[in-house]
């Protein structure tokens, strides 16, 4: 069975949606369904899910929007998709947006779990994951301590991590970095950025031996994937 996560299913129709739930919450899941996009905010789980089933054809905002939407909010999000038809066009659009599996309706209780299993492995937390990281920064020495080995930091680098650390969801976007480094976010070249986020992903791998420690969010900004401790 797949470790316990928080699903929100949107379905606009009651009895599918209420199957969905159903099934879910006796697989041992915390499952809320909503009937359209719009319904999220007010009804969501008090955390981020973990992950979204969403039907494609929804009144109002559709799917792919809602999928674009809650994936840059929220970048390791898992999404599956269900439809009743769907073209290549469709999927390739949907997988552009951030979908991880297409499903067909009517849903199979069996395949759907075996989705969500699939995926829990992959999202934060999974099978493929391991317990959350961390790690120390000494603001005074400049140094950053971790499970592995202590490195040392830039004054900018320090900045860099603190910010991300106090920001919501521990994201920060391109523009908002280069600003806080004090340059003009119209003339500072985003090469120079990525240069700088490279060098710094390289240290937290050096002090944590995690892969996922800073998350670069394609085409918004970056990611901290740690919890970060200051002394």
């Amino acid at each position: 069975m797949s470790r316990r996560l928080i699903i929100v299913v949107v379905e606009d129709h009651d009895l599918s949606r209420q199957a969905l739930v159903t099934v879910l919450q006796h697989a041992g899941h915390q499952v809320i369904g909503v009937d359209c996009a719009e319904a999220i905010d007010d009804e969501g789980a008090q955390a981020p899910p973990d992950l979204l089933i969403v039907d494609l054809n929804l009144p109002g905002e559709n799917g792919l929007s809602l999928t674009r939407r809650l994936r840059g909010a929220h970048p390791q999000l898992g999404v599956i998709m269900v439809t009743s038809q769907s073209s290549t066009a469709d999927r390739i659009a949907g997988f552009q947006s951030g979908v991880d599996v297409y499903l067909n309706k009517p849903i199979d209780p069996d395949e759907i779990l075996a989705a969500v299993d699939s995926l829990s492995r992959r999202l934060p937390g999974g099978d493929a994951a391991s317990a959350a990281s961390s790690a120390l920064l000494d603001q005074s020495g400049l140094r950053l301590s971790g499970e592995v080995s202590t490195v040392q930091l830039t004054p900018d680098e320090a900045l860099i991590l603190r910010a991300l650390a106090g920001a919501a969801g521990q994201r920060l976007e391109n523009w908002q970095l280069i600003a806080l480094l004090g340059k003009d976010p119209e003339r500072y070249r985003k090469a120079t950025l990525e240069v700088r986020m490279v060098r710094l992903r390289n240290k937290l791998h050096r002090v944590s031996a995690r892969d996922a420690c800073l998350i670069a969010v394609r085409g918004v900004g970056y990611q901290l994937g740690l919890t970060l401790r200051t002394s």
